[in-house]
């Protein structure tokens, strides 16, 4: 799809997702926002809050989807807590939007418009699926939809062969696998998909790399070092993140922000673990709570200890199905679920309160353990302050509300993953994208961020070499270069001084938040953006 100098977007539902997702949105003028609220109550609630404009009915009823503006829409969020409402919703939009194109004399033949579609469900990394022709600027609607229940998943591609689906608990499934595999990561950012990461890494104090420097590390590894996280003198303000330099050296618990590929990350993560590896894939893995994320994690772990599966992580990875894996669950009837997932009986499984201290111990959650805590989010909070009381260092908490996102951080909990977030993300994401300069907000934190920006034909960059920038007004001091990718290719190269920036280079970039209008100047439209812990 091209990329538009204005969008209309239409959300249906004013939950967490929505009004965040509408909210992060009113930030940018050129994106008119219309947000759909069944309930009187929660619409005046957010009206003083939100920047856009509100409509009050349901997202199920053609005249209030017309009302919104349906016809000259770019893009429809359906984002309820309910799957069926989402995809109903975006069902009747596309039934309303092919009438409307219809009656204006504008569809093609079905034969050339299915071959259209097929054409769109193959779209380059990060673009929407699929979408219908409509009777906005862009001339096509693209549609959306949140959905939870992995029981509706393998049905909606033949069903509902128009709307992207928007997964957010999957997403989540992936940063938890990871988070368990390398237990010295706390975050994964996706840059490009499962090409290009952002991984957030402690350095653990008898790590090869402590002491070494940026250049010592990196030169000729196809890894870069994009930011460092350092705990500041007085210790009670917590860590600042910088931009580190060539000569900078690395601090034991420093934590770093590291861009390449998975299989660079894999090659590379030794250098940061410990030098006595002391059986950190046997550590016993607890988990606590009831959610569907974490019956699904649990479902699968328990299936690839049954089975002894090879990943593509490699032998090391096969180890992690060595380790104990016990789960606390509150209700008895889910305990039973659970149990049938593993015939072989290789897990622990207890009936109990995750807020119980002594079920906490008895799993085996101390020192060495593993706690993955995913329940209501004041339950999570007690249960990780318990395992801290018994000593448990490796916390890994699945958050619900971005309001206890600073709380939880500052209690030095790990891995702080929200669904609902990951869903705002991800919409964010594709809407800006199609203005190229989309955005994906990771963290409330305001110190640093990462930012891509294409090279265009009209670049001042233009077939410069990056050791050259500066001349040319890019400031050095503050910014580097995170990665490098070439115009039509997936792979991704650590640049150097003497890369040179081709026409369509995509660059990722980092800076402090604050000296970007300056970058946003020299290469214009920023194509996304992704902000730091």
């Amino acid at each position: 799809m091209q990329s538009l100098q204005n969008l209309k977007v239409i959300i249906v539902g004013a939950g967490e997702v929505g009004v965040n997702v509408a909210r992060r949105l009113s930030e940018h003028s050129e994106i008119e926002i219309v947000l759909i609220e069944s309930s009187e109550v929660r619409s005046a609630l957010i009206r003083d809050h939100v920047n856009c404009r509100h409509v009050k009915g349901s997202g199920l009823e053609v005249e209030t989807l017309l009302r919104a503006g349906l016809l000259s829409c770019d893009l429809f969020y359906a984002v309820t807590d309910a799957d069926e409402v989402n995809l109903m919703a975006c069902q009747l939009a596309e039934e309303i939007v092919r009438r409307a194109v219809a009656k204006q004399g504008l569809n093609q033949d079905d034969e050339l418009d299915e071959e259209h579609t097929q054409r769109e469900t193959q779209p380059s990394e990060g673009q929407p699926k699929t979408s219908i022709q409509a009777l906005s600027e862009s001339g096509r609607l693209s549609l959306f939809a949140r959905v939870r229940s992995e029981a509706l998943i393998d049905h909606l591609h033949h069903l509902f062969t128009s709307v992207n689906v928007i997964l957010p608990e999957r997403t989540c499934n992936r940063k938890v696998d990871e988070l368990l595999h390398y237990h010295q990561l706390f975050d994964v950012i996706e840059l490009e998909s499962n090409q290009l990461k952002l991984y957030g890494i402690k350095v653990d104090p008898s790590a090869e790399a402590v002491g070494k420097s940026l250049l010592e590390l990196t030169q000729g590894q196809e890894i870069t070092i994009a930011a460092i996280a350092r705990r500041k003198r007085d210790v009670r303000r917590g860590r600042e993140l910088i931009i580190p330099r060539a000569e900078d050296r690395i601090g034991a618990d420093d934590e770093l922000y590291i861009a390449t590929t998975p299989k660079h990350f894999s090659e590379h993560y030794h250098l940061f673990s410990p030098s006595e590896h002391d059986g950190i894939d046997q550590q016993p893995l607890v988990i606590a709570g009831e959610s569907v994320i974490a019956h699904r994690i649990f479902q699968r772990l328990a299936r690839k200890r049954s089975r002894g599966d090879h990943d593509d992580r490699g032998d090391e990875h096969e180890q992690a199905r060595h380790r104990s894996i016990a789960m606390i669950l509150n209700s008895s009837e889910q305990a039973e679920i659970i149990e049938s997932a593993d015939p072989h009986g290789g897990a622990t499984i207890v009936t109990g309160s995750i807020t119980d201290l002594e079920h906490l111990r008895k799993l085996g959650v101390g020192p060495h353990a593993t706690l993955l805590i995913s329940s209501t989010d004041e339950e999570n909070l007690v249960c990780a302050l318990l395992a801290k009381e018994l000593g448990c260092r490796r916390i890994l908490i699945i958050n619900n509300r971005e309001q206890y996102a600073n709380l939880i951080g500052q209690l030095g909990f790990d891995g702080i993953f929200s669904p609902r977030q990951l869903a705002a993300n991800e919409i964010v994401h594709q809407t800006l994208r199609l203005m190229a300069k989309s955005a994906y907000n990771v963290s409330s934190g305001d110190d640093l961020e990462v930012r891509s920006f294409v090279v265009s034909e009209s670049s001042p960059f233009l077939d410069v070499k990056l050791r050259d920038l500066s001349s040319l007004g890019f400031p050095r001091e503050h910014a580097i270069i995170a990665a490098l990718r070439q115009r039509d290719s997936k792979s991704h190269e650590v640049p150097t001084g003497e890369s040179v920036l081709s026409e369509g280079a995509t660059l990722y970039i980092v800076a402090p938040s604050g000296d970007f209008h300056r970058i946003n100047h020299l290469f214009g439209k920023r194509k996304s953006w992704f902000r730091f812990w």
